[in-house]
């Protein structure tokens, strides 16, 4: 790009902030929110879920009851999921635990749960009361691992029921993966990255800044900097480095970073990855000291965009 030059002035130019209309501004494609996690949290109540159950025949005089189930509830984290599964009661055991699976769904993706019931002596009803873990999941829900209770309330006189989730422990192991885009100003080797939003797997929609510092007037050195993703639920701050580099090459463009620090829901989340960060300079000028022809303290703003990959 062709260095614009101002004429001689009398005093060193003031640095401003450039306008908005004169960054390239990216936006990143429309994405469903989901409602974010409440990482290593425990909800003491989740939720509750209801529909009907019918009772299966049973395969022989010796199998225990076997109820399948449907329904529907909103949950928080999953939003409106439909619910259907199987859960099998004890036979002719002396001693045993009732089990299922049951899988929660929407258009987001899907969570199969397994369900595992106090002891109990043969032939006993379904209890009413299950633990339960993620075995599986699908979409938007793939990383999610959940653990607790549900209580389970059956109504015999019209076959509906209500479960109840208790003691929900949420975790989310790729709760930072996604991409997002912004603005930047910088000056010398420093980026500030500003006016940033990102989409990041099950945290959603987060604002995004930072500032990064480029190697600048050394031998060889690294990049580094911090990025703040910020949303209601509460923010990450995330260290980034990049490899070594030999001195005044552009700033990298791959970093990897470490969770160094997180407020509200997202507090004691650990995390590492990488970032694919990605300049576009729309303004450069420069000011000029008085009598001296050359610039000094370039201005540079444009456009950032990142992939996160943890």
């Amino acid at each position: 790009m062709r260095r614009r030059q101002f004429g001689n002035v009398s005093e060193v130019l003031e640095y401003r902030l450039v306008p908005t209309s004169l960054v390239a501004i990216h936006q990143s494609a429309p994405v469903t929110p989901v409602e974010p996690p409440l990482l290593n949290h425990v909800y003491p109540v989740f939720g509750t879920v209801q529909g009907k159950y019918s009772s299966l025949s049973f395969v022989g005089v010796d199998a225990g009851v076997t109820n399948a189930f449907q329904g529907q509830g909103n949950l928080p984290l999953l939003g409106h999921v439909q619910l259907q599964g199987t859960l099998q009661g004890l036979g002719n055991i002396a001693f045993g635990q009732a089990n299922g699976e049951i899988t929660l769904s929407n258009s987001q993706g899907s969570l199969t749960l397994q369900l595992v019931g106090p002891t109990q002596k043969s032939f006993a009803p379904l209890p009413k009361d299950f633990q339960f873990s993620v075995v599986g999941g699908t979409g938007a829900f793939t990383s999610i691992r959940m653990t607790g209770t549900i209580h389970l309330v059956e109504h015999s006189n019209n076959q509906t029921f209500t479960a109840t989730f208790l003691s929900v422990k949420i975790s989310d192991t790729a709760a930072l993966n996604g991409v997002g885009t912004g603005n930047f100003t910088s000056n010398s080797a420093t980026y500030q990255l500003t006016d940033g939003t990102a989409s990041l797997e099950i945290m959603g929609q987060v604002d995004v800044k930072g500032t990064i510092q480029g190697i600048g007037f050394t031998k060889t050195g690294h990049a580094t900097g911090t990025l703040t993703l910020t949303n209601s639920q509460g923010s990450v701050t995330l260290s980034l480095t990049s490899a070594v580099h030999h001195g005044f090459v552009p700033l990298p463009t791959q970093f990897q970073f470490k969770v160094t620090g997180s407020t509200g829901g997202y507090k004691g989340l650990t995390k590492s990855g990488s970032i694919d960060l990605a300049i576009t300079t729309t303004l450069w000028a420069s000011s000029i000291r008085p009598g001296n022809s050359l610039p000094t303290e370039p201005f540079f703003a444009g456009g950032f965009a990142i992939t996160i990959h943890a």
